[in-house]
């Protein structure tokens, strides 16, 4: 159940970050996502027995945190540059990651990188903070 946490709180939040601008992924269901998710991870961590299902709740809760932190940047981006955020990392749609220098990717502010950066940063800190706090030898007893 352990591996399956950590999954949980690293691929998912990753995927939604990779799919941000996709057609299918819309307010509607970034909404929903955010409700149904933090209902389920409030009331499975009250309701636990073990750390084991703790980490799972925990790991259900942090993705709702990590789409209210990217609702936040694309709010700050539009108050900014008048536009929702490039993502600049690897793999991203959004710039040429043949390399990733400032001359093919023109369109990049100084911001975009700031919170692609944080949002990656912030995935695996929440991941890290569940393993710590309900991992096997966990802080949290």
């Amino acid at each position: 159940m352990t591996s399956l946490s950590i999954f949980i709180s690293l691929a998912i939040p990753t995927m939604l970050l990779y799919s941000r601008k996709k057609s299918w992924y819309t307010k509607g269901l970034k909404s929903f996502l955010i409700i149904l998710l933090t209902l389920i991870g409030i009331i499975g961590f009250f309701y636990s027995e073990n750390n084991e299902s703790r980490l799972l709740s925990y790991s259900i809760f942090a993705i709702p945190i990590f789409l209210i932190v990217d609702t936040f940047f694309k709010y700050l981006s539009l108050k900014i540059h008048n536009r929702d955020f490039y993502l600049w990392l690897r793999r991203s749609e959004e710039i040429d990651d043949s390399s990733l220098s400032m001359q093919k990717n023109k369109h990049i502010m100084a911001s975009d990188m700031i919170f692609s950066l944080s949002l990656i940063i912030l995935i695996v800190g929440l991941g890290l903070c569940g393993a710590i706090l309900f991992g096997r030898n966990g802080l949290y007893n």
